[in-house]
């Protein structure tokens, strides 16, 4: 149990536990604002060749991409959270891929999409006939003191690399949310 949930106990029974400090420190910050924003993600099915191992195919394609406006929260931190599955099916030969995703922003008034970070994904099939799902899972947060009003934020495939030849039947299904919080500083 946290300190602040002994604290919220000793409270309501009018006890005092001598090992947690109940000063204000454990007071519940005021309920902020929420927002919650939720697009569906697709790709593929597509077909990508390695004709060459130690190979990358550059995929720069987005995924999915969700946009909230800020303008109305206060301090808000921001939580960017990609749920999926991506099925591949090996077409000719047992194939050993990574996935590189890249996370972007873009805001009102900012040209080209900030790259936020990027997220890698590894998976091996050898089985030519039968598909291969894995889940995905992604997360980001940002809670710095640049607020935009109005940003969109990006998930991109960005590249998939194999270190055997082959060719692989992609497709990634999912969801991209944005959990924005308001937090009084």
């Amino acid at each position: 149990m946290n300190s602040i949930s002994k604290c919220y106990k000793s409270k309501m029974n009018k006890t005092h536990d001598k090992n947690v400090d109940c000063n204000d420190t454990c007071e519940h910050p005021k309920p902020g604002k929420v927002l919650l924003r939720c697009n569906n993600a697709e790709f593929g099915p597509t077909n990508i060749t390695f004709v060459a191992a130690n190979t990358s195919v550059t995929i720069n394609k987005p995924i999915a991409s969700v946009t909230v406006d800020t303008a109305r929260l206060c301090n808000p931190d921001v939580l960017i959270d990609f749920a999926g599955t991506l099925t591949i099916r090996i077409v000719s030969a047992a194939v050993i891929a990574t996935f590189n995703f890249t996370l972007y922003k873009t805001c009102k008034g900012i040209a080209a999409p900030i790259p936020l970070t990027t997220f890698t994904f590894s998976a091996v099939n050898f089985l030519t006939t039968f598909p291969d799902s894995r889940s995905l899972k992604f997360e980001y947060s940002s809670c710095d003191d640049i607020y935009e009003d109005c940003c969109t934020y990006i998930l991109e495939l960005t590249s998939i690399s194999s270190f055997t030849t082959g060719d692989i039947n992609a497709s990634i299904s999912g969801k991209l949310c944005a959990l924005v919080v308001e937090s009084p500083k």
